[in-house]
């Protein structure tokens, strides 16, 4: 999990960066767009948030 939100994630929204200034605007919006950019970030989010939650409720 912690590999992900180190090295994962933050490389997918580099490239969609770089992709942006390549080829533009709405190429990178489109990019950033597809499941495996913004599907990888939102799960790091629910996972996290979900283990706060739980550790919440237990203590």
């Amino acid at each position: 999990m912690l590999a992900l939100k180190i090295i994962l994630a933050p490389a997918l929204i580099g490239r969609t960066t770089l992709a942006g200034w390549r080829c533009g605007q709405g190429f990178a919006g489109w990019l950033g767009s597809f499941p495996i950019v913004a599907g990888l970030v939102l799960l790091i989010l629910a996972l996290s948030f979900a283990l706060a939650t739980l550790l919440a409720f237990v203590t």
